[in-house]
């Protein structure tokens, strides 16, 4: 990926010297060059004087990787780029947020640069009932260009806005495109294209939390909500624990990353479960973790809410229609086992 990065290193010294060391990652198709006559095309070093004039500061040596100039004082100094310079494509991630809404759902798709901070967008993200979809969120994508996002035209699920601009911003946390799902819906089968180019730059296939006929506010609950409120009945050291099992693997399950648990509460915890190991796998492996705690009167808790969830699963089934049939059997398996 064709990537500068300008890193400002400040030595105090009899005479001040700021060093402005330049990391260029460059494609094979590409090269980035220091010029040793005079510095840059693109790629200045300003000084704002105390009366707010700018004025640009001429290197005081250039080498193959290094700028340095001389500054007689403190003052406010930065790098700046030119209007007209060329823009690059950057690193960047697709990140998916899912909004349940009753039967229906919104899957809200970020487009950010790689180096933001996930924890920061998930908390001002995640609300509501909205939480991230794991996904291979890595692509490149260039700054100010247009890019359109759809699915598989059997899907026909409406997007807005579409096209949309890629705007690299470290500040403005708001969704770049919207999809609507219909109900019903487990998966979706992402596409995200360059219209300049007319490239593929990023897809993937997305496995969407399943909605129990009614929506989430019917008589049932689905397993998100199950595992809530065994987790809630945990102790703040009690889930500390819990979460340490998770970050250490259990029987045949892998582990969550510490990283994905980092100061995350009961929901953001049942969220990055069901994320990875899917309903099914999530209560197993909530089951066998409570027993390693000595928490059996919970586990069996759990077995009983779930048993009478399949119970109320199977009477429903009788008048729903052959759709509704499909999303409930996500939530019907044995729980007698260990």
């Amino acid at each position: 990926t064709s990537l500068n990065k300008i890193i400002l290193i400040i030595c105090c010294n009899a005479l001040f010297v700021i060093v402005i060391v330049v990391v260029a990652y460059i494609r094979e198709s590409s090269t980035f060059y220091l010029s040793s006559g005079g510095g840059c095309d693109f790629l200045s070093v300003a000084h704002v004087t105390d009366d707010d004039k700018v004025e640009f500061i001429c290197p005081h040596e250039i080498t193959d990787t290094h700028v340095i100039i001389n500054i007689n004082g403190f003052s406010a100094y930065g790098d700046v780029t030119d209007d007209d310079a060329p823009i690059s494509p950057i690193l960047a991630h697709v990140l998916l947020f899912y909004q349940p809404l009753g039967k229906r759902s919104i899957l809200n798709v970020l487009l950010l640069p790689s180096n933001v901070v996930r924890k920061e967008v998930r908390e001002l993200i995640e609300r509501d009932g909205i939480r991230e979809i794991l996904t291979t969120s890595l692509c490149t994508l260039t700054p100010k260009q247009e890019y359109t996002l759809s699915t598989n035209s059997v899907d026909a699920h409406p997007i807005q806005p579409n096209p949309a601009t890629f705007v690299d911003s470290y500040e403005n946390y708001v969704p770049t495109f919207q999809l609507f799902i219909k109900p019903f819906v487990e998966e979706v089968n992402l596409l995200l294209e360059e219209n300049k180019a007319d490239k593929l730059v990023w897809n993937g296939l997305v496995w969407l939390p399943v909605t129990p006929p009614g929506g989430a506010t019917a008589g049932t609950k689905n397993v998100h909500f199950l595992l809530l409120d065994i987790l809630e009945e945990l102790s703040r050291s009690d889930l500390k624990t819990f979460q340490w099992y998770i970050n250490k693997g259990v029987e045949e399950f892998p582990s969550i990353s510490e990283g994905q648990l980092e100061d995350a509460d009961r929901l953001v915890t049942v969220d990055r479960m069901v994320q990875s190991y899917c309903d099914e796998g999530a209560v197993k492996i909530t089951l066998e973790i409570l027993r390693k705690m000595g928490r059996n009167n919970l586990a069996e808790e759990l077995k009983e809410k779930l048993t009478k969830q399949k119970v109320a699963a199977s009477d429903g089934t009788e008048a729903s229609s052959g759709r509704e049939v499909r999303a409930g059997q996500h939530l019907l398996w044995n729980v007698s086992g260990h």
